[in-house]
């Protein structure tokens, strides 16, 4: 896998992230998206923050997914550089969706919408990488199921 930023520009811990994936993940294809599976990692070994380093790392899409319960296994998944195939194994066991990662926004996509609603969740987290420089800036939004229009009425 191609690293965009110089290697002392990525953090240790996303470095080391890229290695488990490399070493230890298995490839899939999912929905004709080919995807790379990481999974059996402990509460804190990738967080929702990680997903847009990652991108910014190697300009694929990430997600992270949690098994039920406070400390379920997270399993990571690293897809194409403009989407991410969620194996429906993960969907058929109550996974939760945690977040993903965007290349350039955090405007929730209707494929975002409607795989928030597959895994039957309230709300999900979209961080992007908003400039690809040696020092990137990264931006987190909450989403839901239903576009939230509320603001767009003046008052």
């Amino acid at each position: 896998m191609e690293l965009f930023h110089q290697k002392n520009s990525i953090s240790k811990r996303t470095e080391t992230i890229l290695k488990k994936l490399s070493e230890r993940g298995h490839s899939k294809i999912v929905n004709g998206v080919s995807v790379r599976i990481l999974s059996a990692l402990k509460k804190g070994e990738v967080k929702v923050k990680d997903l847009g380093r990652l991108q910014a790392a190697t300009k694929h899409e990430y997600t992270l997914l949690r098994g039920i319960g406070k400390y379920g296994e997270r399993v990571l998944i690293r897809g194409t550089p403009n989407q991410v195939g969620l194996p429906a194994e993960y969907l058929e066991k109550k996974y939760v969706w945690s977040g993903h990662s965007h290349p350039d926004d955090t405007s929730p996509s209707q494929a975002d919408r409607d795989a928030l609603s597959a895994f039957d969740q309230e709300c999900s987290v979209i961080v992007s990488v908003y400039e690809s420089s040696d020092d990137p800036k990264y931006k987190t939004r909450t989403f839901e199921q239903i576009e939230d229009w509320s603001d767009w009425l003046p008052s």
